[in-house]
């Protein structure tokens, strides 16, 4: 689901195949009509007036008040994952099982082929001036020059795939959240991890690790997930956390409250 752009419509795509334009204030809604397949992705144009749709069959662009067909983006041979319309309208994206894809919004033309992964690419986001994108995939997160689709940056640190990416809204920042339970934010320029990683663990636990890996909060009972590797007796032994001193809670007042 997405607002649109004046806030007064959202923008629905479903796994039956049917996209739907519906009236923020009367719930009304304008079907698009023409997917045959699971909708997995839907975004509004800049100015609100055009939708980029992707499905198993590929992406369509659509007329926002009609409902109208555009165009059909070719070149995909599989399912769209992820869409994402370029900040001056002119351009679009496209992450698909096997690449992603830069696209002219007037003519439907490709523009440009990201080639790197080596997986499916699952998200896909335009940096606010429009020069970089920022691709998630099963083998990690990449940065890109809008322009001539160079790789610019492999984002290392995650242990699985990376399902959603966003910029931040000066563009100076990267956030990414994986499969492998975190959420990290990158300098852009550099590519390099800062500030805090944030892991979730079973029954809600949390824990937080600064750029180095190092803890520095966590939830009452993250410790039953959180351990250390030892060996004892020739076997590798599991250490709950707290072994090598108690763990910092999020909120200092949590533990105190907890024992009282």
């Amino acid at each position: 689901m997405v607002w649109s752009p004046d806030g007064t419509r959202l923008l629905t795509g479903g796994d039956d195949g049917t996209v739907r334009v519906w009236d923020a204030t009367t719930a009304e809604p304008l079907q698009v009509t023409g997917h045959t397949n699971w909708v997995q992705a839907v975004v509004w144009s800049p100015d609100g007036t055009r939708l980029l749709t992707g499905h198993t069959g590929g992406a369509w662009v659509w007329d926002a008040a009609t409902a109208e067909l555009l165009h059909q983006l070719t070149g995909h041979t599989n399912w769209v994952q992820a869409v994402a319309w370029s900040p001056d309208g002119t351009r679009l994206l496209t992450g698909h099982v096997d690449s992603a894809r830069v696209w002219d919004a007037a003519t439907a033309e490709p523009l440009h082929q990201l080639t790197g992964h080596t997986g499916e690419v699952w998200a896909v986001a335009w940096s606010p001036d429009g020069s970089r994108l920022l691709t998630g995939s099963t083998d990690g997160a990449r940065v890109w020059d809008a322009a001539t689709a160079e790789p610019l940056h492999q984002l290392t640190g995650h242990t699985g795939g990376v399902q959603a990416v966003a910029w931040s809204p000066d563009g100076t920042r990267l956030l990414t959240g994986s499969t492998d339970g975190t959420v990290r934010v990158w300098d852009a320029t550099s590519g390099l991890p800062v500030g805090f990683t944030i892991v979730t663990l079973p029954r809600c636990e949390i824990a937080v690790f600064d750029a180095v890996s190092d803890l520095v909060r966590a939830s009452a009972g993250a410790w039953r997930w959180l351990g250390w590797n030892a060996v004892e007796d020739g076997r590798l032994i599991r250490l709950p956390a707290e072994s090598f001193g108690t763990l910092p809670p999020l909120h200092p007042a949590a533990r105190s409250a907890e024992s009282a």
